[in-house]
């Protein structure tokens, strides 16, 4: 039985999904399919990696450098984050990504990204690209609207990949699985806003108009995809981990207690589940 992980994004709420992974890790869980977007797809990158508690270290140490998130960067670099010092002095000199381990697993990794051209999603398997194709994905996938500079895949911009499918649940049965453990950022009584930036979006993204029309309907596709998700309950084909209540850290957060806070409540969720996660992993 294929048994896949899907995680969904949300920017420094993601840390929530960090502590379910390591808590994963920690119990020498390895899924053999994981997906994710966004901050999701950065967890499931570490989580593969077998780099326990990478991504909040790496937030510990930077939040408050100008070279990781500042306005200045906006102005200089184009984006809020600097997504150049992140993918590349970070990932190579200050905290490494352990490349070596990332080859060798045999665990699927699906990256989703949208697509600004058609509106739809591209998803990038590790199986199937090289490690360096799959680390421009995982740059296109955290790459937030208005914020963030758009990222070429096969010469085709693309950006955040929560923004068309903030939880590719559907995305892992196709691709096989059995049965999934979905990771959420949101508590169970979250609702989604419509999109209240269409001026603007049109000014931002005048020549890809789909942006603006997959912004406009990720409401309904959020709502939707939750629906859908206590169908699979229902039927015993998903566990879904979300926080208790409301995470009290924004997508930019500036002070790190807050997303430390958040990283040990996803990892005492887990431990909080541990009978219903091993049984659902046996069943």
């Amino acid at each position: 039985m294929k048994i896949g992980l899907v995680l969904e994004g949300g920017g420094f709420r993601g840390v929530f999904v960090e502590g379910i992974t390591n808590w994963l890790l920690e119990q020498q869980i390895e899924l053999p399919y994981v997906i994710g977007v966004s901050m999701g797809a950065i967890n499931g990158t570490n989580y593969v990696a077998k780099q326990n508690k990478r991504n909040i270290e790496i937030i510990e140490r930077f939040i408050n450098d100008p070279r990781y998130i500042s306005k200045r960067n906006l102005i200089t670099k184009g984006g809020l984050f600097g997504m150049d010092f992140i993918f590349n002095d970070i990932a190579y000199v200050h905290h490494p990504f352990d490349f070596k381990a990332y080859e060798e697993t045999t665990q699927e990794l699906v990256i989703g990204a949208m697509n600004c051209e058609t509106g739809r999603t591209t998803y990038m398997k590790k199986s199937e690209n090289s490690t360096e194709d799959m680390m421009v994905a995982l740059r296109a996938s955290a790459s937030l609207p208005f914020v963030s500079q758009q990222v070429d895949i096969e010469n085709i911009p693309h950006l955040d990949g929560g923004i068309t499918d903030p939880i590719p649940v559907r995305k892992a049965f196709e691709d096989g699985c059995d049965k999934v453990i979905v990771v959420l950022t949101r508590d169970e009584n979250y609702v989604k806003e419509s999109f209240k930036g269409a001026s603007i979006s049109k000014v931002f993204y005048r020549k890809h108009p789909k942006v603006l029309t997959s912004l406009q309907s990720r409401h309904y596709i959020y709502t939707e995809t939750q629906h859908h998700l206590k169908t699979l309950e229902a039927e015993g084909k998903a566990l879904v981990i979300r926080p208790k209540f409301p995470l009290d850290v924004s997508r930019t957060e500036k002070e790190f207690t807050k997303v430390h806070k958040a990283y040990t409540e996803g990892y005492l969720v887990a431990e909080e589940m541990k009978d219903d996660i091993i049984n659902f992993l046996k069943a």
